[in-house]
This record gives C-alpha cells, structure tokens and sequence, in this order.
C-alpha cells in the first residue's frame, strides 16, 4: 500500500497553522498554497513509485529497469493521461492498462482523474504566481486534504488492481 503518513501529518500540519495564525500578514495563503504543492509533490511520487514496482516486478534486464527509471525522471506532472497512463502503456502496453481501466471502480476512477485534473489547474496557479499584497483565493488545507482523499483512494484502486492483475506485488509497510 502506498506511503500516506507523512503527507497526512504535513497536510494536518499546515492546516493547523493556517487555522491559528492570522491572515493579515499573507501566512494563510502561504500555508494553503504549501500544502497544494506539497500534496501534488506526493502524488507525482506515489505514481513514479508505482511504475517503478512494475518494472522491478516484471523486468529482468537491468538496462530495461533503468530505461523506466530515466522516462519517470523525464516525467512531470501528475496528470492521468498525459503522465501516468502514458508510462503505464509503455511499461505493460495498451491491452493490460485498458484491462485494468474496466477492472477499476468507475465511481472510484472518474473521482480520481476529475481531482487531478482539478488540482493541475490549481498547481500551475500557484506555480507561476507568488505570494503579495493582493487578496488570492486559495483553498484552505483541510480542503486539500480532501483532495488528498478523492486521489489516494484512486491511486490505492489502481493499485490492488495491478496486484490482482500480477502487474506489481502487495508492498511491505
């Protein structure tokens, strides 16, 4: 299962700091902005680790492990077509990532691809933009954390589906 702890802790964290200290002096926006950055960061890595396990799984050429390895480091963006999907297709081809799509919860799978989509478009806000003395509207942490859930519960979907599939193993906690 995928590492969520710590992102949990950090988003409880800075949702916390945004609650006890006042807006008049930006930190609010300051921390809401870190924990959508912070939670994008999570999901990039989350997708990268499981790739990576797909190739640990099923490759025997270390050259062919290594190949993955420099695709996810070319990689940016954790959007489901264009990023993860993408590395799906060239590691285990378009047949099993179709499989796989049929096998998801559609509910689960549609929430998933609509958050980060939603996300992406709130993280390149925020990326390209800093904090000054304009008002800015940015969700407050406790709202990323619930996209926090709407993802991690995908990512944990994809997941067991791929283990179901013999595509990755159960990871050890």
């Amino acid at each position: 299962m995928l590492e969520h702890g710590q992102i949990i802790k950090t988003l409880e964290q800075l949702n916390e700091l945004h609650n006890t200290n006042p807006s008049s002096d930006g930190q609010q926006e300051f921390y809401s902005k870190l924990a959508l950055l912070e939670l994008c960061g999570w999901i990039e890595e989350c997708m990268d680790e499981i790739v990576l396990r797909i190739a640990q799984k099923n490759l025997r050429e270390k050259e062919n492990i290594e190949t993955i390895k420099e695709m996810i480091d070319k990689n940016y963006g954790f959007e489901y077509k264009k990023n993860f999907r993408k590395l799906l297709i060239i590691l285990i081809g378009i047949v099993n990532v179709e499989k796989l799509e049929q096998q998801l919860k559609q509910k689960v799978f549609i929430q998933f691809i609509s958050t980060l989509d939603s996300l992406k478009k709130r993280r390149n806000n925020e990326a390209h933009t800093y904090i000054h003395g304009t008002t800015r509207i940015i969700d407050a942490p406790s709202m990323t954390r619930k996209y926090f859930h709407d993802v991690y519960n995908g990512l944990q979907e994809i997941e067991k589906k791929m283990q179901a599939m013999g595509l990755i193993d159960k990871k050890e906690s």
